[in-house]
């Protein structure tokens, strides 16, 4: 049989369409649950056995709603095909680590286009840079190691 849904934003769109009534239908069986531990020791008539029925028939609704039971197969299920088509995202993209090679790179390659606004950030920088302390180590050229 063929999806219902053919993506997992439309599949999870229906299944969160049916929050309000799974919680809804959660907090009256707690409701009930407790209204018939409150009159379980009392002489009420048996009422408490109608909270406790009640309070299973809301569970049994509020888990018919969550798993979608009443359609016949999975694949029109708006749980089953949200895990199903979560299964068929993209991967997440690999980890790029930006190197001064990478963008010296990405320059040639391209005809150096982009310099200007490259230099006007070097040029804003040094400008940040003259406000602080200038370190004649900092500014000195690297030592290559004779070796």
């Amino acid at each position: 049989m063929a999806h219902k849904y053919s993506s997992f934003y439309t599949a999870f769109s229906a299944f969160k369409g049916e929050y309000a009534f799974i919680k809804q239908r959660i907090g009256w069986a707690l409701a009930n649950a407790q209204g018939a531990a409150g009159e379980w020791d009392c002489d009420c008539g048996g009422s408490s056995i109608g909270y406790v029925a009640y309070a299973a028939e809301c569970n049994a609704l509020a888990l018919q709603h969550l798993v979608d039971s009443l359609e016949s197969n999975p694949d029109q299920s708006h749980l089953y095909e949200s895990i199903y088509w979560a299964t068929k995202l993209p991967p997440a993209p690999a980890e790029f680590e930006l190197t001064y090679i990478k963008i010296c790179e990405a320059w040639a390659a391209n005809d150096f286009q982009g310099r200007g606004l490259t230099i006007a950030f070097i040029d804003r920088m040094r400008q940040l840079a003259w406000n602080e302390t200038f370190n004649v180590q900092w500014a000195a050229r690297p030592t290559v190691p004779e070796g």
